[in-house]
């Protein structure tokens, strides 16, 4: 019995270093991204506060990530090696927390097995691990160690430890978010597991507690995330170099490409048309902080009729963010 233990634990770590040994034998970092871990590391050791503002043009607010990665480059340095070791490591504790989760719902060892097998074979899996200054790694760390917590919570006896293990939970849950958003998906999530138990003909005290607690600890862990982005990130979604990519235009589902409808309203206005800014204020990076970039070529120069031709924005780092794009054409109304 207890060599199985033995082999329970050290599998996960045996799986994540089998399945990393290429890289682990050629580690190399990269040329976008890392240069930029490696550099915003330097600067933020010391500042550590710094990571709450932290390339705010993007219109991003994930500070846990920057964080982790700082420290990281505090204890290693400039060594690739180092990095995907850490990768490694966090590869073993997402195995074995899947495994962890597959058995607390009441999975077998040789099931628990499996799913932790597939998922490291998996290619979002190895495409994560293998690159470096990806936020999923953590992102799934945060969120697995969540989960464990939620459910010794919903399964203990003292209400102290039941206390200690939700506010891990909420903890965790916290810098999920704050690693990367998209894990506020995990809200929607929360609901339909907790929805799905009631619907359940069959009555689990412990699972209707655990899918309850969920929803709670995420809606809390969710509110504080956008507490924190309200007060510290100084763009909105859709003001952002990046984030503005999220919004869903009806140009979009149209079929129009290339065409940026920041400006449109939602009351129906032609697409394109200069009147879709009249009578509305204008976000701080749309049609009202255009700064001249480098020229656009004859071809993008010819925008609709109601569009006009904007070059790429220069950033705070003095870098050009962005294609020559159109937008609509806001000159004559007042700024917003």
């Amino acid at each position: 019995m207890r060599d199985r233990s033995i082999v329970w634990m050290l599998g996960p770590v045996a799986l994540a270093v089998l399945v990393m040994l290429p890289r682990l034998a050629s580690p190399q970092f990269g040329l976008l991204d890392d240069g930029l871990t490696l550099q915003t590391g330097r600067e933020v050791i010391g500042r550590w506060s710094s990571v709450l503002h932290l390339i705010p043009e993007t219109g991003r607010f994930f500070p846990a990530y920057w964080l982790v990665y700082s420290v990281i480059f505090g204890i290693v340095g400039v060594r690739p090696l180092a990095f995907f070791t850490v990768n490694v490591l966090l590869f073993a504790g997402v195995l074995a927390m899947l495994a962890r989760l597959v058995r607390s719902s009441g999975g077998t060892r040789l099931q628990a097995s499996v799913a932790a097998l597939l998922f490291a074979l998996s290619g979002p899996a190895v495409e994560s691990f293998y690159t470096l200054s990806k936020a999923e790694p953590l992102q799934m760390t945060w969120i697995g160690l969540s989960l464990l917590a939620t459910a010794a919570a919903a399964s203990a006896a003292r209400s102290v430890r039941r206390a200690g293990l939700l506010t891990l939970a909420a903890v965790t849950l916290l810098l999920a978010h704050a690693t990367k958003e998209t894990s506020l998906v995990l809200v929607l999530v929360s609901v339909g597991w907790l929805a799905i138990e009631r619907r359940s003909t069959e009555k689990r005290e412990t699972w209707a507690r655990f899918a309850t607690t969920y929803v709670v600890i995420n809606l809390v862990a969710a509110a504080t995330f956008i507490a924190l982005r309200w007060s510290y990130a100084p763009l909105g979604l859709a003001e952002g170099t990046y984030t503005r990519a999220y919004a869903l235009h009806s140009g979009v589902a149209a079929g129009r490409p290339g065409v940026d409808r920041s400006c449109t309203r939602a009351s129906g206005w032609p697409a394109g048309s200069p009147s879709t800014c009249r009578g509305r204020r204008r976000s701080r990076t749309t049609c009202s902080r255009l700064r001249s970039g480098p020229p656009c070529s004859p071809a993008q120069s010819s925008a609709p009729p109601g569009m006009r031709a904007v070059p790429s924005i220069r950033s705070r780092d003095g870098a050009w963010r962005g294609p020559c794009s159109w937008r609509a054409d806001c000159s004559g109304f007042p700024r917003g």
